[in-house]
């Protein structure tokens, strides 16, 4: 079946756009989450600093505490009086707490990302609570608990920057397939395009040598 040349036009034009117009979206989406990830590593990289200079503030003060009423009598309530002569770590202290809690969403809606996170965040006061309530014993109990599930957050996290988010994903995924798809239609046109040339020039032979029959030559006597 021959189909009209002019036919092959608009449908030509139509698939190139939509290529041009998938290239250029990917190129788009790809920039974007490039920047998405370059920001979320930061965060990764801020959080963990705060991780580290929280527990690190909980340990300076639980040392000086100890070193402070050494041979005291005191009662636990007393002792941690102490703490406010050094009031530069304590503040640290609670500053690196404060900027954690506000880091991470507690609203995920994932359950295991909500879960996650929970167990995280519960970690975090924990510490804050028997460290006020002079549980030494139990503090560093949950400082061990929360480098275990520290790990376990900043993996998911620089996992999920190093494979985007969600929705990118999908565009991204979504213009490619459009540049699949078009691309194999476009190359569907041309090889269409190339059969029907063939056949015209097939045709085309096959007709000037029915009126044209070759000559018989024949040897001279």
């Amino acid at each position: 079946m021959a189909f009209p040349e002019n036919m092959f036009v608009p449908f030509g034009v139509v698939t190139a756009a939509l290529i041009a117009g998938a290239i250029a979206y990917a190129g788009f989406i790809s920039t974007k989450e490039s920047k998405v990830s370059e920001f979320r590593q930061n965060w990764i990289n801020n959080l963990r600093d705060e991780i580290s200079k929280y527990i690190s503030c909980v340990d300076s003060l639980i040392e000086h505490i100890r070193k402070d009423n050494a041979g005291m009598m005191f009662p636990a309530a007393k002792h941690m009086e102490k703490k406010l002569e050094h009031s530069e770590l304590y503040t640290q202290m609670l500053q690196a707490r404060i900027s954690i809690l506000l880091r991470i969403n507690d609203k995920e809606k994932k359950p295991e990302d909500f879960e996650r996170n929970r167990k995280f965040l519960d970690l975090i006061d924990s510490i804050y609570k028997n460290f006020e309530s002079h549980k030494f014993s139990e503090v560093y109990s949950d400082i061990d608990a929360l480098t275990s599930a520290s790990r376990d957050l900043l993996k998911f996290e620089w996992n999920r920057a190093r494979d985007g988010e969600r929705k990118f994903q999908e565009a991204k995924s979504g213009a490619e397939w459009t540049m699949g798809v078009a691309g194999a239609f476009l190359m569907a046109i041309l090889m269409t395009i190339g059969y029907e040339a063939l056949t015209a020039a097939l045709a085309s032979t096959t007709a000037n040598n029915e009126i044209n029959p070759a000559t018989t030559l024949k040897a001279p006597h």
